[in-house]
């Protein structure tokens, strides 16, 4: 027989500790699944985002127009947290909230522009906002987001080159502004010199190409686009890479707004599916156990708790057992297994070693 590996007892914290052993056979498989290929998957980059404000573009700084816009900016903010094109048609109860969006106001600057229009920026009560989403039974998406990446090929002729702030500063822009409009946080990689793909591959836009790209980048999305403009209007298709598959949009638009909002929009909705919390009360919470590995110290127990506990929507965190390196616990989440997995692996010192419907992780020193 196998010796047998007593838990530590390092960890200090209330809740059912059980001391169990764990036979060398065991430990054993347990590291031989942490290096098979693709076995742990690595959590993309992730950048924090403002949920809570938006600006509007207005002609005057009359009060009336001042009430308007806070409605357009308050709808942003749904949208952006919600994931939703238009959140008031998806919660109807939304739009009861966008009329008394002046209430929900914590300050607003205006922000005028050498040659451009004057801006309203607003800020709003998150506590007000949360009370809104709630109420409207509207999913809850965390400041904690994903990074993706975008390549956009512009074709003028024969000549192809990508869309950089230089190149072209029209779709530059309209990538920045629908990316904060969506709270989609974006790289543009062309932007700084990185050469995993070249123009005239992107511009063909094969499969493998973009999973070789996406591989060694340290992203879970990305959108490779192309177009090309015809007098007022703009052609061409978006391909979009997520959770390991690849799906593919034509591109008829009439503004550069528009090309970015082909693109941006149905990744954000897409990411909040998978990322958004549900705001349909404690009833739908749900009990699971997690299995972290990797703890060689009290500062490595103490640090995990923390990261734990400040990962959205988990409550009722509890440890159930300690062996070796490895400890379990149980938890409460509002919503699935995979959407769980998904919080979890969000964090950078969180490595997924999950498998069938098992929740594990390593710990990232």
């Amino acid at each position: 027989m196998s010796p047998a590996y007593r838990s530590r007892a390092w960890p200090a914290r209330s809740g059912p500790l059980t001391h169990v052993l764990l036979s060398s056979a065991v430990l054993a498989l347990a590291a031989l699944a942490a290096v098979l290929p693709g076995s742990q998957a690595q959590a993309g980059e992730t950048r924090f985002v403002d949920l809570f404000s938006a600006s509007v573009a207005v002609t005057s700084r009359s009060a009336a127009e001042r009430r308007d816009a806070a409605k357009q900016a308050l709808q942003t903010v749904f949208s952006r947290i919600t994931g939703a094109e238009r959140p008031a048609s998806q919660y109807p109860q939304l739009g009861s909230a966008l009329g008394r969006a002046e209430r929900m106001v914590s300050g607003y600057q205006y922000q005028p522009a050498d040659g451009e229009q004057l801006q309203l920026q607003f800020s709003f009560n998150q506590s007000a906002v949360r009370s809104a989403l709630d109420a409207a039974g509207a999913p809850w998406w965390s400041a904690n987001r994903p990074i993706a990446e975008v390549w956009l090929v512009e074709q003028q002729g024969k000549k192809r080159r990508f869309v950089t702030s230089s190149s072209n500063p029209e779709l530059y822009r309209a990538l920045q502004q629908t990316s904060a409009r969506t709270g989609i946080p974006l790289r543009l990689p062309a932007e700084q010199g990185d050469t995993r793909l070249s123009s005239n591959r992107a511009w063909q836009m094969s499969d493998s190409d973009i999973i070789q790209a996406v591989s060694r980048g340290n992203i879970d999305a990305a959108l490779i686009g192309r177009v090309e403009r015809s007098g007022d209007s703009w052609r061409g298709q978006w391909k979009r890479y997520q959770n390991g598959q690849i799906s593919s949009k034509r591109i008829q638009a009439r503004s550069a707004q528009a090309v970015a909002e082909a693109g941006l929009q149905p990744l954000a909705s897409n990411m909040a599916r998978r990322y958004a919390l549900s705001a349909s009360g404690v009833s739908d919470s749900q009990a699971y156990q997690l299995s972290i590995d990797g703890l060689s110290s009290p500062r490595d127990y103490l640090a995990m708790i923390v990261e734990l506990e400040n990962i959205a929507g988990i409550s009722g965190l509890t440890l159930l057992e300690v062996s070796g390196s490895q400890c379990r616990f149980s938890f409460n989440f509002n919503g699935s297994i995979e959407r769980a997995r998904s919080q979890l692996a969000m964090n950078a010192r969180l490595a997924d070693t999950s498998l069938g419907s098992e929740l594990s992780f390593n710990w990232r020193r």
